[in-house]
């Protein structure tokens, strides 16, 4: 029975209208905003420091936060003769180095959850404000190239920490590092027991603080800081 509203023509009854569903919201990933963030890399720095003479050796130590080592690689492939770049050879830097851990007492590397480490290279007779200059130009360049990361920083801050106090080499290298220094710095006839003897002013700066290696006492005359 159709229901009326007193009159002969029947009511239409009202029709419900579903709403939309709700769908969920998408959107493409910005890949050129995380290809952007990747390339910025901001936080990058590459420090200096130069020993004093006859040491003809500048430090540099490149620092990315919260990164791990593999970001310089290819640094690490140059030294290993596997890519070449002529701008590195010529400002001589020769490889990568482990920083020493200064809070330890013996021969131990720093763990470098920074992300850095260490290169050292023998400037042309003497570490100046000009060679480490150009050889923070030089590691920069290459460290802001192609060349150097398939992400390279679009920034990185350069510092010349050289001061004119005569800096240590056990507080920045490795004993094994430190020989290879000694080496390539003096002739082979003055390393002998007598090193120590006749250079004691220079000895200081190779070992002041920490137990001199193996080689330092046995074949430059260094004394043990810990004598029986």
């Amino acid at each position: 029975m159709v229901r009326t509203n007193g009159k002969d023509a029947p009511v239409a009854k009202a029709k419900a209208t579903k709403p939309d569903s709700p769908k969920k919201k998408k959107q493409a990933p910005n890949m050129r905003k995380t290809l952007k963030d990747k390339k910025e890399n901001t936080g990058h720095t590459i420090r200096v420091l130069g020993f004093h003479d006859p040491l003809y050796i500048e430090v540099y130590q490149y620092t990315k936060p919260g990164a791990k080592p593999g970001f310089i690689n290819n640094f690490r492939l140059w030294s290993r003769g596997e890519i070449e770049n002529d701008s590195l050879t010529d400002a001589n830097f020769i490889g990568v180095k482990n920083m020493r851990d200064q809070t330890l007492e013996g021969n131990e590397n720093l763990l470098d959850d920074g992300g850095y480490a260490r290169q050292w290279i023998p400037p042309d007779n003497v570490s100046t404000v000009e060679t480490r200059t150009e050889g923070l130009r030089v590691l920069k360049a290459f460290l802001m190239s192609k060349e150097g990361s398939d992400y390279p920083a679009t920034t990185i801050d350069t510092v010349d920490t050289a001061t004119d106090v005569p800096e240590v080499l056990e507080k920045s290298f490795l004993d094994d590092d430190i020989q290879e220094i000694i080496k390539a710095t003096f002739d082979f006839e003055e390393l002998n027991d007598s090193f120590y003897e006749k250079f004691t002013s220079l000895a200081k700066t190779i070992y002041m603080e920490k137990e001199p290696s193996d080689y330092a006492k046995t074949i430059l005359g260094f004394p043990s800081l810990t004598p029986e």
